[in-house]
């Protein structure tokens, strides 16, 4: 996996913008069944933690 060894959008890094210069994984390898359920789950709550406008 060298995707993760590299500085890029990917992986959460963005030169052109200050404090996104460390490494995040930003992919969710969980399986889809497993992301619709968090979805859902997040849903029910109202979409607690997100800040909609």
């Amino acid at each position: 996996m060298l995707f993760t060894k590299v500085d890029s959008w990917f992986m959460g890094i963005n030169t052109n913008v200050p404090g996104k210069q460390k490494r995040t994984f930003l992919l969710y390898s969980g399986g889809a069944p497993a992301y619709r359920e968090k979805c859902d789950e997040v849903t029910a709550r109202g979409y607690e933690g997100f800040i909609l406008t």
